[in-house]
């Protein structure tokens, strides 16, 4: 059998995970899978350095991420700031810059953040918020610079806008696009054994 580790993961949910995937093994593959959480809800590139921390701490010297929504953007991030500890990244309804969702979803989340001032709920809760409405600032520059094998796909009607997805992946050199016909942002759930097939088959492939 050939090893892969596999770094899976969604900043804000690490309850929905058991979910997610029925399985990471195939005739000539076993995938160790590591499930990162992080409950600061600081910066996507903090995200990334946690990440490291933990591969460093396994002495994986070079990764594989699989990331749904905000962990797709870290594993882009991981990616820019860690080019050399990157093999291959796996990306599901990502964005690179908060308009990714369309200015009116921005708007309405800057409205309800102010609500949630206002009422005073939990700052947790705020801070996730205040995130997505601020984050990432991730450049054509960078998305040109990567040298990692990346993978971004989008659920068909995706609350991320097929057209930044697409601009994802036409930036990104040599990258693969994929859109799940029919699903929504939920891809890994809606999708799992399609998306479970497509990730082996990216991951073993050797180019």
């Amino acid at each position: 059998f050939m090893f892969y580790n596999l770094f899976h993961f969604h900043v804000r949910r690490d309850d929905i995970m058991s979910e997610w995937f029925v399985q990471f093994s195939g005739a000539e593959a076993v995938f160790c899978l590591f499930v990162p959480v992080n409950k600061q809800f600081s910066t996507y590139i903090k995200f990334a350095d946690d990440v490291k921390a933990l591969a460093d701490e396994l002495k994986l010297k070079k990764i594989n991420i699989l990331g749904w929504s905000d962990g797709g953007n870290t594993g882009i991030e991981f990616a820019i700031k860690y080019p050399k500890n990157t093999n291959k990244v796996i990306t599901s309804g990502a964005n690179v810059f908060p308009n990714g969702v369309g200015e009116s979803e921005v708007e309405n989340m800057k409205k309800d953040a102010a609500k949630m001032k206002a009422e005073n709920k939990p700052e947790r809760d705020i801070r996730l918020l205040q995130l997505m409405i601020d984050e990432p600032k991730i450049t054509k520059e960078q998305l040109n610079l990567l040298k990692a094998k990346v993978f971004v796909l989008a659920g068909e009607n995706d609350l991320i806008l097929r057209s930044h997805t697409e601009y994802i992946a036409k930036e990104i050199p040599n990258s693969k696009l994929k859109f799940y016909k029919g699903a929504s942002h939920g891809v890994p759930i809606e999708r799992a054994e399609e998306l479970n097939k497509d990730v082996i088959d990216f991951i073993k492939k050797l180019n």
